[in-house]
């Protein structure tokens, strides 16, 4: 099966955003774990020299001996915990916006060189995957940065990565135009295209307004409902001659099926793990070990998505979306939170 080919405008659509923009917004600071955990050795008080020191008893000389040990732990974890933020922060607002610059650079670079030297552009998209990256593992987190590192890593070939990082956008700036094409883009070069279920395609047909509208209208539409609903009440109390019943009914029920959707929605983020495989020739079995069989006659590529059902140490048991089930080492997945 050859693979599917670029829709027109390709280019434009995977070029990362400009707009992506080193704010306190899209790099919200680290609080040292230091204010978290300060020392607590200085609010210990001496014993009195007024005081004899023969009456100080073998108890209180274990409550100060114990104070002090527990400053220590105190001072020590501190000290840990300051190192794990400093590792996790380790670039400074000047250092974040420069190595936003190198990967938009490398980016261009590798566009510019895509068909006149591809080796080349293969350097310069990995180039960029690995600035977005370092971006990602500092402790940043939006949605454009996911956009472009999904981006990048389609460039570089790394299909299931790319998925899994479009995935994590969509969380965050749901219904925008360039990532769904490019999601959706994305999905098409997958070597396995396995159809949901009938059921699930059923649910999804049906309750298109709940995948198609991003969660953060649902909420707000559903909230005006709800004070539309209580200001109808007042309104009912003062002017009885009005029939309130044909308003208060539909705001009621517009309140409850936006409630539930948004409700359901976040246990379902809350609960359930999702991923997408990225690598070639993935054999599902059907336990978690080699020595099982093979549950599929043919294996599985990068770019296929599932939901996890369980772990058990370096194997995951997954669900396809027609509903079939197998289990796969944890190495050849990413997972998406």
């Amino acid at each position: 099966m050859t693979a599917p080919q670029a829709p027109a405008g390709e280019t434009d659509l995977l070029r990362p955003a400009g707009a992506v923009t080193c704010s306190a917004d899209l790099y919200p600071g680290l609080a040292p774990w230091a204010t978290f955990f300060r020392p607590c050795g200085t609010s210990l008080r001496k014993p009195s020299r007024t005081r004899d020191r023969t009456t100080v008893s073998s108890n209180t000389r274990g409550v100060l001996w114990s104070s002090r040990l527990l400053s220590v732990v105190f001072l020590f974890f501190s000290f840990l915990f300051s190192l794990s933020a400093a590792s996790a922060a380790d670039l400074t607002r000047a250092q974040q916006v420069e190595t936003l610059n190198e990967a938009l650079r490398a980016f261009d670079r590798g566009n510019e060189m895509r068909r006149s030297n591809p080796g080349e552009a293969g350097r310069s998209f990995r180039e960029a995957t690995d600035k977005f990256q370092l971006l990602v593992d500092s402790g940043i987190a939006n949605g454009k940065l996911y956009y472009n590192l999904g981006n990048s890593y389609l460039r570089a070939g790394r299909l299931g990565q790319a998925i899994a990082n479009y995935r994590r956008a969509e969380r965050l700036i749901p219904a925008d135009g360039q990532l769904e094409a490019n999601l959706r883009f994305a999905r098409t070069l997958c070597k396995n295209q396995i159809a949901a279920s009938g059921q699930r395609a059923f649910l999804q047909t049906f309750f298109a307004w709940h995948h198609g509208v991003p969660i953060r209208y649902r909420y707000a539409i559903g909230l005006a409902a709800y004070v539309l609903f209580w200001l109808l009440l007042v309104g009912r109390m003062y002017f009885k001659t009005i029939r309130w019943s044909i308003a208060i009914v539909p705001a009621v029920l517009l309140w409850l099926v936006l409630g539930s959707s948004v409700v359901y929605e976040n246990l379902k983020l809350a609960e359930s793990t999702e991923g997408v495989i990225t690598a070639d020739d993935v054999t599902v079995r059907k336990g978690n070990g080699e020595g099982f069989e093979p549950q599929f006659e043919q294996p599985l590529h990068q770019g296929v998505e599932f939901s996890v059902i369980e772990q058990r140490k370096d194997w995951i048991h997954i669900r396809l979306p027609d509903n079939n089930s197998g289990w796969i080492r944890s190495n050849k997945v990413e997972l998406i939170s």
